[in-house]
């Protein structure tokens, strides 16, 4: 069976053999007919916001757990939560004859998702991992080679890198959120960015550099006015802010910025027309759209990512591909120094 299989196979109904949920006093019966167990039981909800997997509507009180097994399949799985100080601690575990999958979210960011193929079966290693404030990383081990994805959300992971998140990563998120479907939003994401860079729906980023100048104004109005103008701006101007170095603005211009962003920043779940608006003044989702295989795509996004940066860009879309990846490792070298 292949990794791709794994989805369809744990939606599919299954022959309930023995089910047990165990409360930490109170022992009660529930059926479970699919092993969406993690959706089923909703103990927990798992939601992406700004690109990062976070929980809402955790019940509070007991401790509990679930247990699923299949022995016709020979499949099993496994859901312990655990409220610790008011934070949640998230176990799941799926099992079968060809792998096993463990998943474990701790101070309600922190996510680890482990894929591990059983001996037998000739699929790769697979483990997806969001810290509580660094970049994401997917690793992906095949044998005695290993393949290493870093992005700082899942949106840039997902742009970056379509075809390893095709096979490794979605079939794994469909086990938190069967109703995500990232493939398809990710497309409609790269889709609404090119559209809205050729009709020139941005911000004016000459106007954003002033507002931004006029944060540190000796005059209060002047200040506050800038401040409700970029306020006023919307989701846009949230990755443009966030991009800026700060190193030499003052402790108020910091703190405005800051604050902006927060306000700005969205605490309902990611959708494909929210997601285009913040990441439409994203430097590093240009570049990358810079890589397309489409002549006229790669072309927009170098001229969007020099509007950004307000400078021209050395870059040719129409160079080979050799000569494009030596453009783009200079590029990148100078805007996005660690």
């Amino acid at each position: 069976m292949h990794w791709l299989k794994l989805s369809p196979l744990i939606r599919s109904s299954l022959v309930v053999i023995g089910i047990m949920l165990i409360p930490i006093q109170t022992s009660w019966g529930q059926e479970i007919h699919t092993s969406d167990l993690i959706q089923r039981l909703n103990w927990i909800r798992f939601e992406l916001v700004q690109g990062r997997i976070i929980t809402r509507d955790t019940r509070q009180g007991q401790s509990r757990s679930a247990t699923v097994t299949n022995e016709k399949k020979k499949i099993r799985e496994e859901v312990t939560l655990k409220i610790v100080g008011g934070t949640p601690l998230f176990q799941y575990q799926y099992q079968d004859s060809e792998q096993t999958i463990q998943i474990e979210l701790i101070n309600n960011h922190r996510l680890v998702i482990k894929r591990n193929p059983t001996a037998n079966a000739d699929w790769p290693r697979v483990e997806v991992q969001q810290s509580e404030q660094g970049p994401l990383r997917m690793i992906v081990v095949q044998g005695s080679s290993s393949q290493v994805y870093t992005a700082k959300h899942l949106w840039q992971l997902m742009l970056s890198h379509p075809d390893p998140c095709r096979k490794h990563l979605y079939p794994l998120l469909e086990l938190l959120r069967s109703d995500w479907q990232l493939e398809q939003w990710s497309e409609q994401v790269e889709t609404s960015l090119i559209r809205m860079a050729s009709y020139h729906t941005h911000p004016e980023y000459d106007h954003l550099q002033r507002l931004i100048e006029q944060l540190a104004d000796p005059a209060f109005r002047t200040r506050q006015s800038a401040d409700r103008q970029l306020r006023a701006m919307g989701q846009p101007v949230i990755s443009y802010l966030n991009q800026l170095n700060t190193r030499n603005m003052t402790t108020e211009q910091r703190l405005r910025i800051r604050r902006i962003c927060q306000s700005l920043t969205t605490r309902t779940g990611d959708t494909p027309e929210a997601v285009s608006a913040w990441l439409l003044s994203s430097p590093r989702i240009w570049f990358i759209l810079m890589n397309r295989p489409e002549n006229d795509v790669r072309e927009l996004a170098h001229q969007q990512l020099s509007r950004l940066l307000q400078k021209k860009l050395v870059f040719n879309p129409a160079a080979s591909p050799q000569q494009r990846q030596l453009q783009l490792g200079r590029i990148e070298g100078t805007i996005f120094t660690r």
